[in-house]
């Protein structure tokens, strides 16, 4: 059985922000699924921590995805601090196949 709720999703979140969807569609079958159809009339459908039922809940998934983001750039940055601190002749040569 179907039923319509308002969801917010954090797909997104990092780039576009949280959206708000007024009508999504839960089917009770399957609970870790919501789905709407957008303006265009095309059916989205969206899956697991991708949206949320509460605005609370978006948030702070929202937030820890933030975190983990900033963790990886972090790590990106030692490992590329790393490597501009090499002189010439100590970048690694790989041959390709």
């Amino acid at each position: 059985m179907e039923k319509k709720a308002k969801i917010w999703v954090t797909k997104y979140a990092l780039t576009k922000g949280i959206l708000e969807i007024e009508e999504a569609i839960l089917d009770e079958s399957n609970p870790r699924v919501a789905k709407y159809t957008d303006a265009r009339g095309y059916l989205i459908f969206y899956y697991g921590d991708d949206w949320h039922l509460s605005l609370e809940a978006a948030i702070c998934h929202a937030r820890a995805m933030l975190e983990k983001s900033i963790a990886n750039l972090k790590r990106r940055v030692l490992r590329l601090s790393k490597l501009s601190q090499l002189s010439e002749g100590q970048f690694k040569v790989m041959k390709h196949p």
